[in-house]
C-alpha cells in the first residue's frame, strides 16, 4: 500500500471532486474495472480498456504531484502530534 497526500497548494488536479478505485487483475487484465464517484453520481468501467487506461493516466498524473512517501508520513505524524 502506498499512501500519498496531495498538497493543499497543489491547485487543480485531474480528479478534483471525485474519488476513484482501480481494480486490477494480474492474471486477467481485460477484466480490470474502474469505479468513480463524483458529485453527479457514480460510474464504473469494465471491459472498456481505453477508459480504464485513461483513468490510470489521470491517476498517474495525480500521483506525480503528490508528496513523496516520506513527506506524506512526516505530514501525518506532524498532524497527529497536534492531537496528542
Amino acid at each position: 500500500m502506498d499512501l500519498r497526500v496531495f498538497p493543499y497548494d497543489g491547485g487543480v488536479h485531474p480528479l478534483l471532486g471525485a474519488s476513484m478505485a482501480i481494480l486490477e487483475f494480474r492474471d486477467a487484465p481485460d477484466l480490470d474495472i474502474v469505479y468513480v464517484e463524483q458529485y453527479r453520481g457514480t460510474h464504473h468501467f469494465e471491459k472498456r480498456p481505453a477508459e480504464v487506461a485513461r483513468c490510470r493516466d489521470r491517476f498517474a498524473r495525480l500521483t506525480e504531484r503528490c508528496l513523496g512517501n516520506r513527506q506524506t508520513i512526516d505530514l501525518i505524524e506532524t498532524a497527529l502530534g497536534r492531537y496528542r
